[in-house]
């Protein structure tokens, strides 16, 4: 799928494969979306869980936290829209370029010998409560219970905003 209109976006909360989310990435152009592997950032960062439906939030807070695992998808700009639209992107949600390294192809097979490093979109939270740097910092996100608390279903239209939760208001 490579061609100008394409991006790279590393997915690293409920969008990835196994989390709940995940079927929002294909709502507009299947074919618009192929997974290219597994990658870690190169820089540290705050990925925290919080909100009573347990979130997962990046923090626009670099040199903060751990490397964050997650997964890198090759999108084409529809699905960069859509990716925006669901993420709240400028009002909740910034989008901004960040380093990653891919540790592992499509196929699961783990990338050792120069490993290569890929420009990639990543959303986080620019605008946040500074008490939440206070919370747990994860470097891998699964909502199930095991490795962070399980996910509650949000719903923006019946549950309202997270400005709450999230922002000094």
């Amino acid at each position: 799928m490579a061609g100008a209109s394409t991006h790279f976006v590393f997915l690293y909360g409920t969008l990835k494969t196994t989390e709940p989310n995940h079927h929002v990435l294909f709502r507009r152009d299947p074919e618009g979306v192929t997974f290219v592997g597994e990658g870690q950032t190169v820089d540290l960062y705050p990925l925290i869980v919080t909100t009573p439906f347990n979130i997962p939030f990046l923090l626009d807070q670099e040199h903060t936290g751990k490397k964050i695992l997650g997964e890198i998808y090759e999108i084409n700009e529809t699905t960069l829209e859509l990716l925006d639209e669901f993420e709240g992107v400028p009002d909740f949600y910034d989008r901004k370029k960040v380093k990653v390294q891919l540790r592992a192809d499509a196929k699961g097979q783990p990338i050792s010998d120069n490993p290569k490093h890929l420009d990639v979109w990543l959303y986080c939270l620019p605008r946040f409560k500074r008490s939440l740097l206070d919370l747990p910092h994860l470097s891998n996100y699964r909502g199930d219970g095991v490795l962070a608390p399980k996910y509650n279903t949000y719903q923006p239209e019946i549950d309202g905003r997270l400005d709450m939760y999230l922002k000094d208001v």
